[in-house]
């Protein structure tokens, strides 16, 4: 998972008040949070330094995007299948919009997503369940 070795990394070099970002940590304090969530539990006192370590991340995460992320193997045949179909797509992600679109580009995508929805620029980020309600 690219973005969690991007966390890792900032860890060594920025040190957030945590010991390790682990691969668990990640997942239940980083993903599917915004941004400045995520500054306020990393450095709960101190959010300017939590927002200047966010900032120095995304930086960091498109360097390694750029060395490292690749289609997955078949994603081509999918999408020219969604295509030949005529079927309406979307990217959802919380994501920042630049670091999506940085994505989308890099992986060659730009034209194939009508829309690209960003979690920080909704009500609810991603995996709330704003259309369908609740799971029970």
């Amino acid at each position: 998972m690219a973005v969690h070795v991007n966390w890792k990394q900032m860890d060594k070099s920025s040190g957030p008040n945590v010991k390790d970002i682990t691969e668990e940590f990640f997942i239940e304090t980083v993903a599917g949070k915004h941004n400045d969530d995520i500054a306020l539990t990393l450095f709960s006192g101190d959010i300017e330094r939590g927002l200047e370590f966010v900032d120095d991340k995304k930086d960091m995460f498109r360097k390694l995007a750029k060395e490292q992320v690749k289609p997955l193997n078949g994603f081509d045949k999918v999408r020219e299948w969604i295509e030949s179909c005529g079927l309406k797509r979307a990217a959802v992600t919380n994501a920042p919009r630049a670091n999506a679109e940085y994505m989308i580009s890099l992986l060659g995508l730009s034209n194939f997503f009508q829309a690209v929805i960003i979690g920080g620029e909704c009500k609810h980020a991603k995996p709330m369940h704003a259309c369908t309600g609740p799971t029970h």
